[in-house]
């Protein structure tokens, strides 16, 4: 298990989050944002660091390199990294910004910007994709979650339950969605994001 934010650069646990020790050497600071975990390979590790560039590890966060300056003039805020084919051997790498998403393919030529159909101006707080269709992907924005089926082209609203929401996939059940707001508040979905219910603590625990 990985985490990472302001101040604290990437630490790491190997025994489902007993423990916790740092994972940033090599990394341009402490202040991070956007991590992901390739789609492929479950030892490439991505992270930006605020003001100073997008950073990768091959070795599960033993060591980083920067590899990247992110899209111009932009900070990434949150990042996921998608198994479909670039045309160049790698994935894609989809930045969510303060003003909407870009993708870019591994090799990190250039970023481009996606039409951002459907999707509210402001910032991205969280992206998740489906780890088994990498052409549906989620992103959680102040207005609640958005869901696209083709690959960041368009987006539609999912759920307002949440406001800044935080958004991901259950890796083991791609069908399964969860969102969290600032306020706390705990979504679900079971059907790809068709339907959400609040969870109450009680759901939570069980």
């Amino acid at each position: 298990m990985y985490a990472t934010g302001h101040g604290i650069g990437v630490i790491k646990s190997a025994d489902a989050g007993k423990t916790w020790e740092a994972a940033s050497s090599g990394l341009g600071g402490l202040s991070t944002e956007g991590f992901t975990i390739d789609g492929k390979d479950p030892n490439t590790l991505y992270v930006w660091v605020l003001g100073n560039g997008l950073y990768r590890s091959k070795d599960a966060a033993t060591s980083w390199q920067r590899v990247d300056d992110g899209p111009k003039k932009q900070e990434i805020r949150s990042l996921v990294s998608v198994n479909s084919p670039t045309g160049m051997g790698g994935i894609w790498l989809y930045a969510g910004l303060d003003t909407g998403v870009m993708k870019s393919p591994d090799c990190f030529c250039g970023w481009d910007k996606l039409p951002n159909e459907g999707l509210p101006e402001g910032r991205v707080y969280s992206l998740a994709v489906n780890p088994t269709n990498p052409e549906i992907l989620y992103a959680g924005l102040r207005q609640g979650v958005f869901k696209s089926t083709d690959g960041g082209q368009s987006w539609s609203p999912v759920t307002d339950l949440v406001e800044d929401a935080i958004v991901t996939v259950d890796a083991g059940n791609p069908d399964q969605a969860y969102a969290v707001g600032t306020d706390g508040t705990l979504a679900a979905s079971t059907d790809a994001g068709q339907h959400w219910t609040k969870m109450e603590d009680d759901d939570a625990e069980g």
